[in-house]
């Protein structure tokens, strides 16, 4: 069980990726060894870092593929099966794009497995390619690709922008980073419709961090966290800086949330009620969580630029803020709790000093 525990957590994690970032959504017992670099590392070879779902279930379970800019998708390669195995083959792949005017996703091709390659014999390493290339680009802030099926052995995803191949460059800290912790008022969250009166140091309760709508109404709850940076002052900057925090939608939702992950471009030495409202913010990345997604989500986005900003004025604190724009641009028309928790206490940051 531990063994599982800990893959279900690094099937989880984010990749930080020049192009894009994505996490599974339905797993329901991954078993890669390889989760942060199968789908995307080139190589198509038939081992036990490839296989990512080993169970019987009616819903589809796939990826959610996160874009840091829109991009012109000109065509999606699904390569999967196991040799002689059509049991391990898709019976069908949908490919999906994230509608920016809708908040909402296209569904863009749904795609039946005619092949039956895996059960001839001549087909000693079978790869059933599945593929979607659209008549015109689609220009999108993200893709979502779901596969159905008893077993799943995903060997392959090739995203191409044009003729560029879209990769994840992962840019993990090195083990001499230090860790940052929010200091004690340095967590909040509150409904912007009402942030006068409804702000709370710590969360709801003193730990809940809701952002969108937590209840029947219409508050757009916001969730800020501010790091104290006093140390690297003297050094005017660092070299690598990277947010990291985890997130899971609400047990009851009904909609994915497009999230934005703003940074304060003036100090806060003390947080308050106004700073949900604030537009003295410059947006680092907009992203959308599945409503499918049952585990946990830890988020990592790069943000030296952010901190070295920062410091270049001086400031001793550096101070995020997550929001939903779905809750922002949507409201609540089924009044029903729809969001995402924020986990209290997971709320990093790393620093590799100069």
């Amino acid at each position: 069980m531990k063994y599982i525990a800990l893959l279900l957590t690094l099937f989880a994690i984010q990749a930080i990726a020049e192009d894009f970032d994505y996490y599974l959504v339905g797993i329901p017992a991954p078993i890669s060894i390889q989760p942060e670099t199968a789908a995307f590392d080139g190589k198509t070879f038939f081992n036990d870092s490839r296989i990512l779902w080993n169970n019987a279930q009616e819903k589809a379970v796939g990826l959610v593929i996160n874009f840091h800019k829109p991009e012109n998708i000109t065509r999606i390669e699904v390569l999967t099966s196991k040799p002689n195995e059509i049991l391990w083959a898709p019976y069908k792949t949908e490919f999906f794009s994230w509608n920016s005017e809708n908040l909402s996703w296209n569904s863009e091709l749904s795609q039946p497995d005619g092949t039956g390659s895996a059960t001839k014999k001549e087909y000693q390493n079978p790869l059933i390619s599945t593929v979607w290339k659209p008549a015109q680009p689609v220009n999108s802030k993200a893709i979502k690709i779901l596969m159905n099926g008893e077993h799943i052995w995903l060997c392959e995803v090739r995203i191409y922008a044009g003729e560029k191949l879209l990769k994840p460059e992962y840019a993990p800290v090195g083990p001499a980073a230090q860790t940052l912790l929010p200091d004690k008022e340095g967590v909040a969250s509150g409904a912007s419709s009402n942030p006068d009166t409804v702000w709370y140091l710590n969360g709801i309760d003193g730990k809940w961090l809701a952002v969108g709508q937590p209840n029947l109404l219409n508050r757009r709850d916001k969730v800020i966290f501010r790091f104290d940076i006093t140390g690297y002052i003297p050094a005017g900057k660092v070299r690598k800086a990277v947010l990291q925090y985890e997130q899971v939608p609400f047990a009851a939702r009904y909609r994915d949330e497009l999230l934005v992950l703003d940074h304060f471009n003036i100090e806060r030495a003390r947080l308050s009620g106004n700073d949900l409202i604030s537009n003295q913010v410059d947006a680092v990345r907009k992203y959308i969580l599945e409503r499918a997604v049952t585990n946990p989500i830890i988020t990592r986005i790069d943000v030296t630029s952010q901190v070295n900003t920062d410091l270049s004025k001086g400031f001793g604190y550096s101070t995020f803020r997550v929001s939903s724009e779905s809750a922002e641009v949507l409201g609540n028309p089924q009044n029903e709790a729809t969001g995402v928790t924020i986990n209290n206490g997971t709320m990093k940051l790393f620093i590799e000093a100069n």
